[in-house]
C-alpha cells in the first residue's frame, strides 16, 4: 500500500495474509481501530487511503503511483494453487463459509472421500421444492435429530461422572447446610451451552422427553434457534450452489446441512468448556454479545468438494481443519446420518 498498490488478492475473503510478503493482511484502521469498508465510500474514508481519524494508510506525497516499479511474485503457494486451479475442474464446486475457512485450507487432504449420492434430472422447479412443506418438516425434524445426537455423544463423553452436578444446578439445588455447592465446570459447560442453543426460557429447569421448543410458525425454523440464522443461510447457499433447479439433489443437500449443524453444535460445546472454569469461579455467565463471538468462532471450518461423475453421480469430499475433533465427531454422525 506503501508504494501505492493494492490487489484483488488483498480483497479475497479466502485470503488472511499477503500473497507477496505473507504478512497479516488488516481490516481495520491502525490507530482508530475503526473497520475499513470492502466498498469504497465516506463512511470509513475521507480522503483516497486516509481514515477518517486522519491516518494516512498511504502516503502519496512521498511516493506516487507512477514510481512504483518492483515486481510483484507470490510466494503464497495456497493462492499460486487456487490461481492455477489446482485440485480442481469444471466439474467440481467448493461449498463452504468464506467467513470460516481460509485458501489454506483448500490444499489440506479430505477426511471424508467418495461418498456417492445419485441425482436425477429434475421435472419440477427447485424452487418449488425450497419452500415445500415437505422441505420445511424435514429441516426441522433433522435439525432436532442433530441437536439430540450431538447431545448424547456430550452426556456419554463429558458427564458420567458429574450427572448429579448437572442436575444440582439444572434444579438449583443446595446443601442441607449452607449455600449453593460449588459449580462443577463440566456442569456449568452443559447447561448453558444447552440453554443458549436452544434458547429455553430457563436453565434451572428440567425437561423430560423433548426438551427443545414447539414450533411457533409454519416457516422454515429451527429447534436450536441460536443457529438458525447460520443455518438458514447455508441453506440458501447450497441451494443456489448445487444445481438444485436442474437436478433432484435433495439428499445431498440435507447431508451437507446436518453435518454444518452438527459441526456446528459440538465446536459451540468446546467454546463453553474454554470458559467454563472462569466462569464457576466468577458465578456469572458471558452477555449475549459474548455469546455471539463464541457462536461466530464455532463456524465450523468445514469445506465441501462436490465432482459430478458417471453422468448421474455426484462424489461428496469433506475437507476440515480442526481433525482431531472431525475424528470425534465422525464417529458419532456415523451412527446417525449414513
Amino acid at each position: 500500500m506503501k508504494m501505492g498498490y493494492h490487489s484483488w488478492l488483498h480483497q479475497f475473503a479466502l485470503v488472511h495474509n499477503c500473497p507477496i510478503h505473507q504478512t497479516n493482511l488488516i481490516n481495520a484502521c491502525p490507530s482508530c481501530f475503526s473497520k475499513i469498508p470492502f466498498l469504497l465510500s465516506d463512511s470509513g474514508l475521507s480522503d483516497p487511503f486516509t481514515c477518517k481519524c486522519g491516518f494516512k494508510l498511504a502516503n502519496f506525497t512521498e511516493t506516487h503511483w507512477s514510481e512504483w516499479n518492483f515486481p510483484v511474485n507470490i510466494i503464497d503457494n495456497s493462492v499460486s494453487g487456487w490461481i492455477e486451479g489446482k485440485g480442481r475442474n469444471d466439474d467440481t464446486r467448493f461449498v463452504f463459509v468464506p467467513r470460516s475457512v481460509s485458501i489454506e485450507d483448500f490444499s489440506l487432504d479430505p477426511i471424508i472421500r467418495s461418498k456417492y449420492f445419485c441425482y436425477e434430472v429434475k421435472q419440477a422447479s427447485g424452487h418449488e421444492y425450497a419452500i415445500s412443506r415437505k422441505f420445511i418438516d424435514e429441516i426441522y425434524i433433522e435439525n432436532k435429530s442433530c441437536f439430540r445426537t450431538i447431545d448424547r455423544f456430550i452426556k456419554k463423553k463429558f458427564l458420567k461422572k458429574h450427572r448429579i452436578c448437572t442436575l444440582t444446578l439444572q434444579e438449583l439445588r443446595k446443601q442441607e447446610i449452607g449455600e449453593f455447592p460449588p459449580i462443577c465446570p463440566f456442569a456449568y459447560a452443559y447447561v448453558f451451552w444447552k440453554h443458549t442453543l436452544l434458547q429455553t426460557a430457563h436453565f434451572h429447569k428440567v425437561i423430560r422427553g423433548d426438551e427443545t421448543n414447539s414450533r411457533k410458525f409454519l416457516g422454515l425454523e429451527l429447534a436450536t434457534q441460536l443457529i438458525e440464522k447460520i443455518i438458514i443461510d447455508s441453506k440458501n447457499k447450497l441451494i443456489d450452489h448445487m444445481n438444485l433447479f436442474e437436478v433432484n439433489n435433495r439428499e445431498i443437500l440435507h447431508w451437507i446441512i446436518n453435518r454444518i449443524t452438527s459441526e456446528l453444535c459440538l465446536n459451540y460445546f468446546y467454546q463453553w468448556l474454554e470458559i467454563s472454569t472462569k466462569g464457576t469461579v466468577q458465578i456469572r455467565v458471558p452477555n449475549w454479545n459474548q455469546v455471539r463471538i463464541m457462536l461466530e468462532k464455532s463456524i465450523p471450518k468445514i469445506i465441501f468438494k462436490l465432482s459430478d461423475v458417471d453422468g448421474n453421480k455426484q462424489v461428496i469430499e469433506v475437507i476440515l481443519q480442526n481433525e482431531a475433533r472431525s475424528k470425534i465427531l465422525r464417529g458419532v454422525l456415523k451412527i446417525s446420518f449414513s
